[in-house]
């Protein structure tokens, strides 16, 4: 609290000014967090309590347009990239100055406090009436006012850091920037322009994280400091391996020793922050338990019914994860299309495929067979139709006309014809 004091972030309310029209109190209380053993505390203030018969100040407000993007769709942009670089904008919602008829709509009580002249806080046995000078976090309207704030910024020096403002729209949740490029150099460019960007709104950007040695060589050279392991959005990002990580089993067994209720599903339901659906697998069992308790009406401390019980030791008992690491990487292999044409009905059935090996084809072809039936017959290509002088094109020939495929179409009933090579003439 002191620090809004200081940085003058709050400031306190004269007695001789109130505006009755705009006044709202805000309750407020510490809450500790602890991440990686590093404890942090933060203060919230909650916009929706209220008077009873009276609106609260989020009923009040009006959310605005809803400008964040798709966690889901960042989330998948930052695995499918070379370089990610992640932010966080040091106290971003607080960097916004509030407008002084708004004011008296944030206040709040407080302690006085006063510096003696060693420099030590003191604080007096006196209440006093504060209120926000900036925009305080936690309010209906304030991803809005954050959000439209970084567009326009982006609007207005578009020219000037074309790079960095590109990404403001897209890769930008809040207060955190998650940002994907593709070689170190530009990553490097872009850490410069959203430097000097956020500097134009007094932006401070903190926790730096990369998986580019060469962008953290020049963090180290400059002082900068940044994290190996850090949260996207969420979600746990190892940058030396590369990969997502969540630790499965410590959260089991956090939970396993405690009464089976539903509450306690619930409780692990919630551990599961899972945007990417990577988890599924493992958490449908507990969902699906949940929602057996609700539909038997057990109430939220009451010991589940033995039968449900043992479903839930069971799937304890079979899990069998430590942790879940899943990669972040961009594939560097050349993805192939297997075009299959029906003469009969004129269709067209596309099938992806990794590579051109037999048994990646045979598995395409599989595939089509199971949405489409078997085929009578199968007209392919001659490589030397298809210019086989291209590398590509003749290990496409050697997939086409391996053993294992003629094996597979023999078992199957299916005629392979080749069209003839195109005449010189």
């Amino acid at each position: 609290m002191q620090d809004y004091i200081d940085k003058k972030q709050v400031e306190a309310v004269l007695k001789d000014t109130q505006n009755e029209v705009r006044l709202f109190y805000l309750p407020h209380h510490a809450v500790k967090k602890i991440t990686n053993e590093e404890i942090n505390w933060r203060i919230v203030f909650d916009a929706s309590s209220h008077s009873p018969g009276h609106p609260s100040l989020k009923d009040a407000l009006e959310d605005g347009p809803y400008l964040l993007p798709d966690i889901l769709t960042m989330l998948l942009r930052f695995r499918l990239s070379k370089i990610a670089i992640t932010s966080d904008g040091s106290q971003e919602f607080l960097q916004l100055i509030l407008a002084d008829e708004d004011r008296d709509a944030t206040r709040f009580l407080w302690y006085k406090t006063e510096y003696t002249s060693d420099g030590n806080l003191c604080i007096a046995d006196e209440i006093v009436t504060y209120r926000f000078t900036r925009l305080p976090f936690g309010l209906t309207s304030s991803p809005f006012l954050l959000s439209a704030s970084l567009r326009e910024l982006a609007t207005m020096y578009k020219q000037t850091y074309p790079i960095a403002t590109k990404h403001i729209e897209t890769n930008t949740y809040m207060d955190d920037f998650v940002i994907e490029t593709s070689t170190d150099t530009e990553a490097i460019t872009l850490y410069r322009e959203m430097l000097q960007l956020t500097s134009h709104i007094i932006l401070p950007l903190a926790k730096w994280t990369t998986n580019s040695k060469t962008l953290q060589g020049v963090w180290k050279q400059e002082n900068v400091p940044f994290r190996e392991i850090t949260q996207v959005l969420g979600v746990k990002w190892d940058t030396d391996k590369n990969v997502f990580q969540n630790d499965v089993q410590a959260k089991i067994v956090e939970v396993s020793k405690e009464p089976v209720t539903k509450r306690l599903l619930l409780k692990l339901m919630s551990k599961f922050y899972d945007p990417l659906g990577l988890f599924a697998p493992v958490t449908v069992i507990v969902k699906i338990l949940f929602q057996d308790t609700w539909l038997s009406g057990i109430k939220w401390d009451e010991l589940l019914p033995p039968a449900v019980a043992r479903q839930w030791h069971k799937w304890i008992n079979e899990l069998q994860l430590n942790e879940l690491n899943i990669l972040c990487l961009k594939p560097r292999d050349t993805p192939y299309i297997a075009l299959f044409t029906c003469a009969t009905t004129r269709a067209l059935h596309i099938e992806l495929v990794s590579d051109l090996t037999t048994d990646k084809f045979l598995l395409a072809l599989q595939r089509f067979v199971g949405r489409r039936g078997l085929p009578n017959t199968i007209y392919t290509d001659n490589a030397t139709t298809l210019h086989a002088a291209n590398k590509e094109l003749i290990l496409l020939w050697q997939t086409l006309s391996s053993a294992k495929t003629q094996q597979y179409y023999a078992q199957n009933g299916i005629t392979w014809r080749f069209i003839a090579p195109r005449s010189a003439w």
